[in-house]
């Protein structure tokens, strides 16, 4: 049988700024989806490369100030 130990996961909990509302998600579902979603967007930033800045578009930094 088993010990409790070999049948617990780690787990992340996800909380908004009030913390009302929290989610448990496991952590390797968690990085896996983290993961997933960088690597699909550095294909759609790959893409789209081409297309470059569209005037009248404002454009933000990864920080979130203007470039």
């Amino acid at each position: 049988m088993p010990n409790e130990s070999q049948n617990q996961k780690n787990k992340l909990i996800l909380t908004g700024v009030n913390t009302a509302g929290r989610i448990h998600v496991e952590t390797e579902a968690f990085f896996e989806l983290s993961f997933w979603l960088a690597e699909e967007l550095e294909d759609l930033v790959a893409r789209w490369a081409h297309i470059g800045p569209q005037p009248g578009r404002h454009q933000t930094s990864r920080q979130g100030l203007p470039v």
